[in-house]
């Protein structure tokens, strides 16, 4: 038997999510939850040659199809802006490769990778370029110094909100995603709806929030977890900035409140929003929103605190961490596909009778490997 890898990435803008099971024939899986910076910058293959870089879980250097990149911490203090018109593929293939080459460095060439990614619904129509090119470039591709290989068996791209989707059991209900580049907004209206409604809204995510500040971070990677920070109560501003911090976070204050007072205005308006009998909100924004939504939704607000405490306990390591609102989404696709380590006698399969609410939903969105 062949070790199988089961591996869900999140590419968000400002942070690539993942969660990882490598189950090794005849003994229990090893699990990780990995977080890697999104930034990624192509570079020239002399370059690549010359670099001395120890890849990790948190960064690499890699090489796919003629093409070279940094990715991850390595690239993140050249990275400047977010371009927030601009798709993530062919950028993504570079971030997933990253984590997978991490997965396959540790299980060995030749395994079977399961493999799941989150993108925005508004990339569409490239969901299906993007699950040929993972099937093929994952299969080889350089990490370092070494080429890596394994068997794609599976290949899904998903709109960013599936895994929740598949967690929603109250009916009507609306998912609000509030991530660094977009914010999307997704109308369940029944167990049947899937994942046909789903709005992303490009360019009003937190970096909006940025935009509006009197202030340049030295990268929008750097000022989104400055931010992010100053919203779970961190502090990050005045512990990098100082005496300098005030005018600072006043100039946030203002801009958070301009932003609130768009998107209250925006989701009133919204018939469908008004009428739901539950709403579940995720992403890295939610905790700087948790009391304004409160007060908004009244006791209609679910922030996903079940699948959060789950997570806790099976990575302690984020049990007191804010960025599980990050992860909620990534995992409930994960958990589908690598089953829990103590239910399993086996090594575990994928199993069609526990993807029904996705997959049935978002059948133009999955594709086996053979059929690519």
């Amino acid at each position: 038997m062949t070790t199988k890898i089961f591996l869900t990435v999140d590419v968000g803008a400002s942070l690539t999510k993942a969660f990882l099971q490598i189950a090794p024939d005849g003994k229990l899986p090893i699990e990780e939850c990995i977080t890697q910076p999104s930034a990624v910058l192509r570079t020239t293959e002399s370059l690549y040659e010359e670099s001395d870089h120890d890849n990790s879980a948190h960064s690499s250097l890699l090489g796919y199809g003629g093409m070279y990149w940094q990715t991850g911490q390595i690239a993140e203090t050249n990275l400047r802006q977010t371009n927030t018109d601009q798709h993530k593929h062919p950028e993504a293939i570079a971030k997933v490769l990253s984590i997978a080459g991490y997965a396959i460095s540790k299980a060995g060439n030749g395994c079977e990778m399961y493999l799941d990614l989150l993108l925005p619904q508004s990339e569409e129509p490239s969901f299906a370029q993007m699950k040929r090119d993972l099937a093929k470039y994952v299969s080889k591709f350089l990490y370092g110094p070494k080429q890596l290989t394994c068997a794609p068996r599976f290949v899904n791209v998903l709109p960013e909100s599936a895994g929740i989707v598949s967690y929603a059991k109250v009916y009507p209900s609306i998912i609000l995603m509030f991530g660094h580049k977009d914010f999307t907004l997704t109308k369940v209206k029944d167990e049947h709806s899937g994942l046909g409604y789903i709005q992303t809204w490009a360019g009003r995510g937190s970096l909006m929030i940025q935009h509006h500040m009197n202030w340049t971070p030295s990268n929008e990677l750097t000022g989104a977890k400055l931010i992010f920070s100053q919203g779970v109560g961190q502090k990050g501003l005045e512990k990098t900035l100082g005496e300098k911090a005030g005018p600072i976070v006043a100039s946030l204050r203002q801009a958070r409140d301009l932003y609130w007072v768009n998107l209250q205005h925006q989701l009133s308006s919204d018939i469908d929003v008004v009428q739901a009998k539950r709403i579940y909100v995720a992403g890295g924004g939610a905790p700087a929103w948790s009391k304004q939504l409160k007060e908004f939704f009244s006791g209609k607000m679910d922030s996903l605190g079940p699948v959060i405490r789950t997570i806790g306990q099976e990575f302690p390591e984020w049990s007191k961490s804010p960025m599980t609102y990050r992860l909620t989404d990534a995992y409930l696709v994960w958990r589908q596909s690598a089953d829990r380590p103590e239910t399993l006698q086996a090594p575990p399969t994928r199993k069609n009778s526990k993807t029904t609410k996705i997959t049935k939903s978002a059948k133009s969105a999955k594709v086996e490997v053979s059929n690519v």
